[in-house]
């Protein structure tokens, strides 16, 4: 898998969940490429993913923190 977003392993490739998946697949192949330049490219998309990821991941967080607390049960 090089420099496409999941399809058949994720239902939403644009999800929080897709791109944790993205990350995880392209940096296993990352470690096991051998070609330098291969192993560029990878790096550099991997990095556009990442910095994706760390958006939604922080997105979540405030989406969390929005979030009305539960009434407590009377």
């Amino acid at each position: 898998m090089t420099n496409s977003p999941p399809d058949e392993h994720i239902g939403d490739a644009e999800s929080l969940q897709g791109y944790r998946y993205l990350v995880w697949m392209e940096s296993e192949t990352l470690w096991k490429e051998q070609d330098p330049i291969r192993r560029a490219n990878l790096a550099l998309s991997l990095a556009e993913y990442t910095a994706t990821l760390a958006r939604l991941e922080v997105e979540a967080v405030n989406q969390f923190m929005t979030q009305p607390e539960p009434s407590p049960a009377a």
